[in-house]
Formats: C-alpha cells, structure tokens, sequence
C-alpha cells in the first residue's frame, strides 16, 4: 500500500482528504435539498472504501470528505462517483501521516535513498521502503549498493 493509515479485513487502508467545490447544478441541488451532499456520498458503493466523515468548510471548498480505501484507484473511483451524484468538483488528496516521515528518517533516509540507486528500473519507492524497514537495525546503517 502506498500511504499506510489503518487495517481493514486484513487489508492496509490508505486515507484520502477529498475537497469538493459544488457545480452550479450542485448548488442548486444543495440549496433545494440541504441534506443532498450527504445522501449522494451516501449513495456511493466502492468496495472496501469506508467514509470516516463529511464537513460544510468555509474558504475555497465547500466540503470535504475523509475516506479510508485500499489504493489510489478505490479512491479516484469513489472521488468520480461522488462527483457525478453530488454535482462537485473533486480534488482527492492521499494523506501521510506525519509519522512516517519521522520513520523514514529514523530508519536511515540515506540509507533508503543509497538503495534506491542499487535497486533495478522500475522498483516502486514503496518497495525500497519496505525494503528499509525488513532489515536489521544495524544493516540500515551502511548498506552498499551492488
């Protein structure tokens, strides 16, 4: 998984941050029917997606949702959904918590980032994360490249 937050059925959850601008035709519908953002969210079924909250904010974006879902494609599936059913526009945010970055650097950013150039093309950042956090704390601190 990309991002980490929580485990759901077994499966590792990533969080997004999903800030919505109402359409005009969203305004609308929210103006007839001030429950109508709700519902439509509602009304979305992405599998293995669960909807941790929806808020009214002031400033630029008029909602914001927080979903937990197991990859990028869940996530943009159930942002187009949403956006369809509740006339927004949506602009989906994968969310890192501020602890990983203070696990990275524990674990040797250097160390991470030395690797990275050993490892083959096409070996996902992710990858070379787990890569860093499998080997023995004393490995992390001198690892050659090949």
């Amino acid at each position: 998984m990309q991002h980490g937050a929580r485990a759901f059925g077994g499966q590792r959850m990533a969080t997004y941050f999903l800030l919505m601008k109402l359409t005009p035709e969203g305004r609308q519908k929210v103006l007839d029917d001030p429950s109508s953002m709700l519902q439509a969210q509602q009304g979305v079924h992405v599998p293995e997606v669960q909807v941790m909250g929806l808020y009214g904010v002031l400033g630029d974006y008029d909602f914001v949702s927080v979903i937990d879902a197991p990859d990028n494609a869940s996530a943009a599936r159930f942002s187009l959904e949403l956006g369809v059913r509740g006339g927004v526009h949506v602009t989906t945010l994968p969310a890192i918590p501020i602890s990983k970055f203070e696990d990275l650097h524990e674990k040797g950013m250097e160390n991470m980032l030395a690797g990275a150039m050993a490892n083959p093309p096409g070996t996902s950042m992710a990858d070379q994360i787990k890569e860093v956090e499998e080997m023995p704390r004393e490995g992390r601190q001198h690892r050659q490249s090949q």
